[in-house]
């Protein structure tokens, strides 16, 4: 009896397992982050910088499995500094982006699902201060994230934390490629978005 009802278990958890996604489905996503910080210009002044930053990321995604998808996304990016005390920017740049990712999902319960992404995008951006110089870029990461269904097609997703390499190089004569590989799992590296599955 007791195997019966194991066995009973185990394939309920299957088939729910498998309900939220399967092989030829697609979905469109997007997602939205925002960070707002203030600090001190210098240890002698009450005078404050204030930095503010905006990402907006939609995404088209298709299932090659029940747990795989692959699917490409673009991405626009602003970063601005402002001294507290005049306004005046001392950072002010933007960047576009576009790249493709692959996703594994796995459910453990019939509105959850775990899923980890691999993205590639490639980066062009401007910074206008002190004067206009284009950049452009390329970065790798990998991040762990959670969806939530709400309905059969609609579901809320965030991104928690990546491990990644990015390169920068500025469009001036002489200029060096700067890298950076690390682990970012800071309050800022938190993003939130929606699902919609077609």
């Amino acid at each position: 009896m007791k195997k019966v009802l194991f066995i009973a278990a185990f394939a309920a958890v299957s088939l729910t397992s498998s309900a939220q996604f399967a092989k030829g489905d697609s979905y469109i996503s997007g997602n939205v982050g925002f960070t707002s910080s203030s600090k001190k210009l210098n240890s002698t002044t009450t005078v404050l910088e204030n930095k503010t930053d905006l990402s907006v990321s939609p995404n088209y995604g298709y299932f090659v499995t029940n747990n795989i998808a692959v699917g490409v996304g673009l991405g626009y990016g602003m970063n601005t500094t402002k001294n507290d005390a005049t306004g005046a920017k001392i950072v002010d740049g933007s960047t576009l982006s576009a790249g493709v990712f692959a996703r594994y999902y796995t459910t453990p319960a019939k509105a959850f699902s775990f899923f980890g992404n691999l993205g590639v995008n490639y980066t062009s951006g401007t910074e206008k201060l002190p004067t206009s110089v284009k950049t452009t870029g390329f970065d790798v990461a990998i991040a762990p994230g959670i969806s939530y269904f709400v309905s059969n097609r609609l579901a809320i997703e965030s991104t928690i934390g990546s491990l990644g390499y990015s390169t920068k190089k500025r469009d001036v004569t002489g200029a060096v490629a700067s890298s950076d590989f690390g682990l970012n799992l800071n309050l800022s590296s938190i993003r939130f978005g929606a699902v919609y599955k077609f």
